[in-house]
């Protein structure tokens, strides 16, 4: 969808426009919190996939690595780091003898979080294949991110009110959605917790696709060391996409060893808007006023972030 990726790449420059939002971050400072040689577990609690999509039909209750090893739910995977440098981190994945290797690169980190956020529409563009489906989105691809200062302002400025009305504004001639993001980021507890809930109706007349969704996401990140806490996901899709039938079910969890991830915090029930926006956080903010192309103005908010 030409369009979709029009408005992502206008919601990218709106968000890098926030400058005073982001801490600076110094050439010394480390991207990654871990060392090579460190080892945390994951436990796969469950996965449930059920995809009927034209030419693609898959069910399974696992994930499968990248070398077509598969891994049942109920089951434990090892992470471990065995190599570091600037951009890159290595890893190894094992479970009962199955192993598998990989790498993250500290730039695809926003790109990796978008394609997330995304979900129910990246599957009715076709930007997920049969391989995508089987990996099950259960966070073995998301099992680390940068210790910037950057990554935890990117998952605090997803429930930016006005970022998700802006978000909602450029689905409207396609879709009817409810969107909501919520972020908790605590020094105290070490954690940096993200919910994130969008149900709706997707129509394109033209391409005989006309399909409901409702999708939920969450994920906790330990602050100290990037490793994922827990990742939780709920993704339900029904109707047609080219005038053949489509159903998707897609449900997750992965938690670290000893973590509890706890219930979606969402939906809450209430509009993201702008009004909302103003009225709850008015007191105390500054404001900067940004143009951009398809509206005279918008308000950008310039805060310093409270760390709970």
């Amino acid at each position: 969808m030409k369009k979709t990726s029009i408005a992502t790449a206008v919601i990218l420059f709106i968000l890098s426009l926030n400058c005073t939002n982001i801490a600076s971050t110094l050439p010394s400072e480390p991207i990654w919190g871990v060392s090579p040689g460190d080892t945390y577990d994951f436990n796969l609690n469950y996965i449930e996939i059920d995809c009927s999509l034209p030419l693609i039909n898959y069910n399974g209750t696992g994930l499968t690595f990248a070398n077509d090893s598969f891994v049942e739910q109920n089951s434990t995977i090892s992470f471990n780091i065995t190599n570091i440098d600037e951009i890159q981190i290595d890893y190894n994945l094992t479970n009962n003898g199955i192993n598998e290797n990989n790498y993250r690169i500290s730039s695809n980190f926003s790109n990796e979080l978008s394609f997330l956020l995304n979900l129910p529409f990246k599957f009715i563009s076709e930007e997920v294949n049969i391989s995508d489906i089987k990996r099950g989105f259960t966070g073995i691809d998301y099992l680390i991110v940068p210790t910037l200062n950057e990554t935890w302002d990117e998952f605090d400025s997803y429930d930016n009110p006005i970022y998700l009305t802006i978000i909602e504004e450029a689905y409207a001639s396609e879709a009817e959605i409810n969107l909501e993001g919520l972020t908790t980021i605590s020094q105290v507890t070490d954690e940096s917790i993200f919910d994130w809930y969008v149900n709706g109706t997707y129509v394109d007349e033209a391409n005989g696709t006309n399909f409901q969704f409702v999708y939920s996401l969450k994920m906790a990140y330990e602050l100290s060391t990037g490793i994922l806490l827990g990742m939780r996901v709920s993704l339900e899709i029904e109707g047609e996409n080219c005038c053949e039938p489509t159903s998707i079910i897609i449900h997750s969890e992965v938690e670290r060893n000893g973590y509890s991830l706890g219930d979606f915090l969402l939906p809450s029930g209430e509009n993201s808007d702008i009004a909302r926006f103003l009225s709850d956080f008015l007191p105390g903010f500054g404001w900067i006023i940004v143009p951009i192309v398809f509206a005279p103005l918008i308000l950008v908010k310039n805060k310093k972030r409270e760390r709970k």
